[in-house]
């Protein structure tokens, strides 16, 4: 026998609602009420705090300081053949520092205690 719901019965906690109009078949659940959590605090870094936290980064996962050393030391070694897996590091380590320079104050600060804690 089906029971019909009351006003005694707790409200559901999602609703199933129709498929986006993309023609898909599948039927997705949405919330019908979701508390708004207080967000914690993230300090506001300066524009040179930002700078020394990209570059400890770097230092921790590449060693940035000893690619450019030899970079300066030995230009033509740095450009041979022989070195292209340093390249390809430091080329990588370039590309991780424009992603994390365009990353959030939350975002710098994990990546820190990340770096630190290994």
């Amino acid at each position: 026998m089906k029971r019909t719901p009351s006003a005694a019965d707790p409200t559901p906690e999602s609703v199933a609602c129709p498929a986006p109009r993309d023609g898909a078949a599948q039927r997705y659940r949405m919330p019908l009420w979701r508390p708004f959590a207080a967000r914690p605090r993230v300090p506001k870094l300066t524009l040179r705090e930002r700078r020394r936290a990209i570059g400890a980064i770097l230092e921790a996962r590449f060693s940035v300081h000893a690619f450019e050393k030899v970079q300066r030391a030995d230009p033509g070694y740095w450009s041979s053949p022989r070195n292209d897996m340093a390249r390809g590091i430091y080329g990588q380590a370039m590309r991780e520092k424009q992603r994390l320079a365009h990353a959030t104050d939350a975002q710098l600060l994990a990546e820190i205690a990340a770096a630190e804690a290994t």
